[in-house]
């Protein structure tokens, strides 16, 4: 008999003991388990996205009003895991000044093109048009061309490119 308070004595018996015990071990199992499966679950909703600079080349070679499609390597980190990406831009020089476009279209994210042509960007799939400075010239496209932040260091472009939902009014990260 083992004695539990004032006036209360309880019959435990080897069997119940061993219940007890078993059952403890197993919670104490179960919760210890379910802390990195929570966590890895819910890890991407508390994720911030880390923007890098990726080096796309010298920019010396960019003429007032004429597009350049630029295709460099990027670097992606996730977890302890990293892989190279090859990435594009379309780099504007307006009035002096640079403006770096991703290279999707904001309707349904197909690649679009330069026409040297008709001097508009054309994206193939839906037939949205965007004038040289990204806006809507025509087709489904609900906003302009989505811009990239960029820097130049030492005639140097570097962007931080970054992908945006598709198909919605504001120019929102994905």
């Amino acid at each position: 008999m083992i004695h539990l308070g004032v006036g209360e004595e309880r019959n435990f018996s080897r069997r119940k003991i061993l219940e007890i015990l078993t059952w403890s071990i197993a919670a104490v199992i179960s919760v210890v388990l379910s802390v990195p499966i929570i966590g890895y679950f819910l890890d991407p909703v508390f994720r911030r996205t880390v923007l890098v600079w990726s080096e796309v080349g010298p920019i010396g070679d960019i003429n007032e009003n004429e597009p350049v499609k630029l295709i460099f390597t990027s670097g992606i980190q996730e977890g302890y895991f990293s892989t190279s990406v090859e990435r594009s831009v379309w780099v504007v020089k307006l009035a002096g000044e640079l403006r770096v476009y991703s290279p999707i279209c904001p309707h349904l994210g197909c690649e679009y093109s330069w026409s040297d042509t008709d001097r508009e960007f054309e994206c193939p799939c839906h037939a949205s048009i965007f004038s040289i400075d990204g806006l809507v010239l025509g087709g489904p496209a609900p906003r302009p061309l989505d811009t990239l932040n960029f820097k130049i260091e030492d005639n140097t472009l570097f962007v931080q490119y970054e992908n945006f939902r598709a198909g919605t009014p504001e120019k929102v990260r994905a």
